[in-house]
């Protein structure tokens, strides 16, 4: 596909992703509902594509800029590959403005079952959930080369009100993994960074690690990293990442959880299990 090189506003007409027309919608087939979540630069909202239930989410405005268009053709083709039980459905694009990108519907977020709906988890839930979690982010890390979500956080996992379902989302942040010498650019959310994420080091995979440790806090805890609180990021760079401050792990919280709280969140990247020696631990604290 040819990335517009200057036009503001341009007008992309409908075109093959990587040699194909699947994925590709028509606009008028996507009936918008409700809006469920707002971003800077995209709205999500209920919705339905040809009678089925589905999260739509609509860019704000057209792009300004060939990155901007190649952040969300990036975005697509990272969901329409990424086919797996635990990460969110590709269901379609539609390639001209206003730009969508269709997934399948989800109750609701993590963040709003433990900290909204206060639903109080059994262990063997809190396995279910962050045994999905980990068997996802497994996946995007198998690949031959790594991808690095970037942004994980209990906002960013969406699970049936069951809980039986559980899914990564928000692929808007993927990207494979650097190359030998070149490095990712800083993103994600502060609460949930790595310490090199926080201190602008070159960072890989596990830095997806340690922030999957903070969503695991929160699964066992019910608690925010830090609280939750408007802490500057400049303080966390300084907490986090230089002094190696952690969430406080309560006493009586069991210690197969604390070991592998402490495994996520090793100052040093290497030093932390990967996601599938995660899905492993999991496996046995199931049995």
């Amino acid at each position: 596909m040819v990335i517009p090189q200057s036009a503001p506003l341009p007008v992309i007409t409908p075109a093959p992703l990587d040699g194909s027309d699947e994925g590709i919608i028509p606009y008028q087939d996507l009936t918008i509902q409700k809006v469920i979540g707002e971003g800077t630069f995209a709205t999500v909202s209920a919705g339905e594509f040809r009678a089925t239930p589905v999260a739509i989410k609509v860019m704000k405005q057209a792009f300004s800029s060939p990155q901007q268009w190649q952040e969300f053709l990036s975005e697509v083709k990272f969901l329409r590959n990424a086919r797996h039980p635990n990460i969110i459905l590709f269901m379609g694009v539609t390639m001209a403005h206003p730009y969508c990108i269709v997934t399948e519907l989800m109750d609701i977020s993590l963040f709003d079952v433990l900290y909204k709906k206060k639903m109080q988890l059994t262990r063997a839930q809190k396995i279910h959930i962050a045994l999905g979690i980990a068997r996802g982010l497994a996946s995007l890390h198998g690949h031959p080369t790594p991808i690095v979500h970037r942004d994980i956080k209990s906002l960013n996992v969406l699970v049936s009100n069951d809980l039986v379902s559980v899914k990564v989302a928000d692929l808007g942040m993927v990207k494979l993994r650097a190359a030998a010498g070149t490095r990712l650019e800083q993103n994600g959310t502060p609460l949930w960074m790595a310490p090199e994420v926080l201190l602008d080091l070159p960072y890989d995979e596990r830095a997806d690690v340690f922030s999957y440790g903070c969503v695991l806090y929160e699964i066992v805890t019910s608690t925010i990293p830090f609280g939750g609180g408007q802490i500057p990021k400049e303080e966390l760079v300084q907490r986090v990442g230089r002094q190696g401050e952690r969430p406080h792990l309560p006493a009586n919280l069991e210690e197969d959880w604390k070991k592998l709280l402490v495994q996520c969140w090793q100052q040093h990247p290497q030093a932390r299990p990967s996601m599938a020696q995660i899905v492993q631990t999991l496996t046995a604290m199931k049995a």
